[in-house]
């Protein structure tokens, strides 16, 4: 008849001739000791000074942080022959979902704040660009909200090259509808937008390909005003 003898972690039962890891470990806890070791968790003790299992005891191995820092001082050792799982990397944003993320905290920095459109437009104050990234501070792109992934379809539909977003915010801004507005606003923010849409052949696009940004801009718009 096989002796019992109680698991070096928790006191459950075990053949006297089990060992586990190279300590005398229940199932369980065994279990435990793998999974810390493939998942490199880290935990911090629901007791005091890291003493839940000072002895051998079913209640204390309720602390993930004792109990596996008592497997390891009962001599269980993997000598790194199971490896942790490899966490896959987080996945990073597409371009277009930058420049549509930026974009369009741009524009809503201009719909809230007229006056910060009208400063950058007429004055190149950059402070709308400064209040636009502090609502991006802290936000995570992925996953997108229904806003982002339809403006970022769009950038995907009709491409843009990173030397081109500079003249395509421009063109966006130049063509932004304030409607929400007095009709007297809109009026003097329009031409405020018309006079910056004379000077922008100083940015790099020309000729055709201007258009063809005023174009996707308009596009780029037109999804930004549903939501």
């Amino acid at each position: 008849m096989d002796n019992k003898v109680p698991c070096g972690i928790c006191s459950e039962p075990i053949s006297a001739s089990c060992r586990r890891y190279g300590g005398r470990a229940c199932n369980s806890c065994a279990a435990f000791f793998i999974r810390v070791i493939r998942t490199q968790q880290s935990f911090s003790c629901i007791g005091i000074n890291n003493e839940c299992l000072k002895t051998p005891t079913k209640l204390g191995k309720g602390c993930k942080r004792c109990r596996f820092d008592k497997c390891i001082e009962i001599g269980m050792s993997t000598n790194g022959m199971i490896p942790p799982i490899q966490k896959a990397p987080e996945p990073k944003p597409e371009k277009n979902t930058i420049f549509a993320s930026i974009l369009n905290s741009i524009l809503n920095a201009s719909v809230t704040s007229p006056n910060l459109l009208i400063s950058y437009l007429s004055e190149h104050n950059g402070q709308l660009f400064s209040d636009g990234f502090k609502t991006l501070e802290g936000v995570a792109l992925i996953p997108m909200s229904d806003k982002i992934t339809l403006l970022s379809y769009v950038l995907k539909k009709f491409p843009i090259t990173q030397n081109e977003f500079p003249a395509f915010i421009q063109l966006s801004l130049c063509k932004l509808k304030l409607q929400h507005l007095q009709i007297e606003e809109q009026l003097k923010i329009q031409a405020v937008q018309n006079a910056a849409l004379l000077k922008i052949s100083n940015f790099h696009p020309i000729g055709s390909r201007l258009i063809e940004l005023s174009n996707i801009s308009q596009h780029f718009l037109n999804v930004f005003y549903i939501f």
